[in-house]
């Protein structure tokens, strides 16, 4: 299995569920109910397929590095920190991949993402948009739409869609870093 491809489609699909977010923000405010749940269904996809990203990353160096871990359905950043010793291939590489790994999984916006996603599985997530009403009949203006922050010391009051943008960015540049090594030309960002 191209692991590496898998990798780019779940980002590709992280893309896909921003875009969809950005277009359901453009709707008239306040939104019906069938809008507002769609908008949580974009939004759940996009941490759903960001953490995909991750997670077949995670597969990916099994795959590449040899790490001998047989049960690639369980595969889970417990199980690559318990082999990180047994890299068959590519040792020196992967000695940096399993740093650039660590600093992705215990960064404060991955928790951020993983909270997110872990939430959006057992109930809603909570948003807020502020809109100007506009009371001459034309629709009124989304200002901003806010999640609930995730984490203690997370920056509140942050645009969604920057938020979201963000963590894609910062996802975008760990698979750019770890394809690149890999003699791949751009990343889990190639077009």
């Amino acid at each position: 299995m191209d692991l590496e491809a898998e990798a780019h489609w779940a980002f590709q699909s992280a893309q896909f569920y921003l875009e969809q977010t950005k277009r359901a923000l453009q709707l008239p405010m306040p939104p019906k109910t069938e809008d507002s749940k769609a908008f949580l269904r974009h939004v759940r996809g996009f941490f759903w397929e960001l953490v995909a990203t991750f997670d077949t990353v995670l597969c990916w160096c099994n795959q590449r590095f040899e790490l001998q871990i047989k049960d690639e359905r369980n595969l889970t950043w417990s199980g690559i920190e318990e082999n990180k010793d047994r890299a068959k291939r590519h040792k020196l590489e992967w000695q940096s991949t399993f740093k650039l790994l660590a600093n992705t999984k215990y960064s404060p916006w991955y928790f951020e993402v993983q909270q997110y996603r872990n939430f959006a599985h057992r109930a809603h997530l909570f948003s807020t948009t502020w809109y100007e009403e506009n009371r001459t009949g034309d629709q009124n203006q989304r200002k901003v739409t806010l999640l609930r922050p995730a984490r203690k010391d997370q920056p509140p009051y942050q645009d969604i869609v920057d938020q979201l943008s963000n963590y894609l960015e910062q996802m975008g540049q760990v698979g750019k870093i770890l394809f690149e090594k890999s003699s791949s030309e751009q990343g889990i960002n190639k077009k």
